[in-house]
């Protein structure tokens, strides 16, 4: 094999050529955003292109980006029972999905004891009689006007993950958020993985906050943004303190080079988003279509719901994830068994777990995920690997 072949884009994406040629032209000029002078005036108004192309993206208002390190950072920015927003008190109780991010499951600024888990079903979502029984049984009496503001119920905040970065099922976000608001709850959703790849309209979604990264969309590693439905949100523990950057809720200035790379990144896949989502739902269909040929015993997560078009992840029985990636890897393809963001070691997966799948077949796990530069003929290189692999399996087991 001539090249490698990159089919980890959950993980991380290329950047796009595009948007190596911008950052390396803003590289040349000086110019910090908050400075009064020429060159810090030119800078402010990058920022601020950079900032409308973000909320382009996913159906905003500039003025409801607040820029981040990341969405790791945007995530633990927002998830603080000491958040305010649209007349809400500081929120007591925080209810997560079983399947999130580990930046979510671990609950940001709450403590333990203030954090639950939502369980999720076979297919990982979390349906809306799931939602409406949990908030039920852990909000007894709680009342079901988000207006009524009766001082007995108790504010709390739910955070679901749009689309899970391991399996790609997708979650009915109106449907959710419509019950997190009966119950006069604030509703965050980590869209890392769904902007760029789903057509997003924050502003009619019952969405209070968002969550997005840039290095998930073709721009680079090290930015990300909370978008906040509230113009008047109070973070009275923001993560960073500083000058008053972000109207006050990240401080520091802000990193210029990153934030044009999220900027120009999101504009470009806004302009390409449905033709670049049929051809990656083509790749994915026929790299599932190859594997059933292969192993009719394979498991092909989150089948029957709604996925990402890019994301597929499956499981064989027998076949260890460790030793799958090392042949893969040494053939030259880059794929991935879960989430890119633990120690670097292959380890049960937490989604999978929560879906209700034993450890045998967890450790079995291999996702793929593809991107801007993913072509029919890495599909066929993956599927050459999988059958020697999956042969010399069938030999092993005959043999023994």
């Amino acid at each position: 094999m001539n090249r490698r072949i990159y089919l980890d884009y959950n993980a991380t994406t290329p950047v796009m050529p595009e948007v190596w040629e911008a950052v390396v032209t803003l590289l040349r000029k000086p110019g910090n955003p908050s400075s009064i002078h020429g060159e810090g005036r030119k800078a402010k108004a990058v920022l601020r292109k950079a900032r409308q192309q973000v909320a382009g993206l996913v159906g905003a208002k500039d003025s409801q980006v607040i820029f981040t390190g990341g969405g790791t950072e945007a995530n633990n920015l927002v998830l603080s029972p000491q958040i305010i927003s649209a007349g809400h008190a500081a929120s007591a109780r925080l209810f997560v999905g079983a399947t999130e991010h580990a930046s979510v499951l671990a609950g940001g600024r709450f403590v333990s004891g203030q954090v639950s888990v939502i369980p999720v079903g076979r297919e990982g979502q979390i349906t809306g009689d799931v939602l409406q029984q949990f908030l039920e049984g852990q909000l007894p009496g709680q009342t079901l006007d988000r207006k009524a503001g009766r001082a007995e119920a108790t504010p709390f905040m739910v955070s679901v993950m749009m689309a899970n970065n391991e399996t790609g099922q997708v979650q009915d976000i109106a449907a959710l958020g419509e019950i997190v608001h009966r119950f006069g709850g604030l509703f965050h959703v980590d869209a890392v993985q769904a902007a760029g790849k789903m057509n997003l309209d924050f502003e009619a979604l019952p969405v209070d906050f968002m969550s997005v990264s840039a290095h998930k969309i073709g721009g680079m590693q090290g930015v990300g943004a909370l978008i906040a439905k509230d113009p008047d949100l109070v973070l009275k523990d923001v993560l960073v303190r500083g000058g008053g950057q972000e109207r006050n809720r990240r401080g520091g200035t802000e990193n210029l080079p990153g934030i044009v790379s999220f900027g120009l990144a999101a504009e470009i896949c806004a302009g390409r988003l449905e033709t670049e989502r049929s051809r990656l739902e083509g790749l994915r269909n026929m790299l599932e279509e190859g594997l059933g040929q292969i192993n009719d015993e394979i498991v092909i997560v989150a089948r029957k719901g709604e996925r990402l078009p890019n994301t597929l992840c499956f499981l064989s029985k027998g076949l260890r994830a460790e030793n799958m990636l090392m042949t893969l890897d040494l053939a030259g393809i880059a794929v991935s068994s879960g989430s890119a963001c633990s120690s670097g070691k292959v380890t049960v997966s937490h989604v999978l777990q929560a879906m209700g799948y034993e450890d045998d077949l967890c450790n079995s796990a291999i996702r793929v995920s593809f991107g801007w530069q993913s072509e029919k003929q890495d599909v066929t290189a993956f599927l050459s690997v999988y059958a020697d692999m999956f042969l010399q399996h069938k030999k092993h087991h005959a043999a023994a």
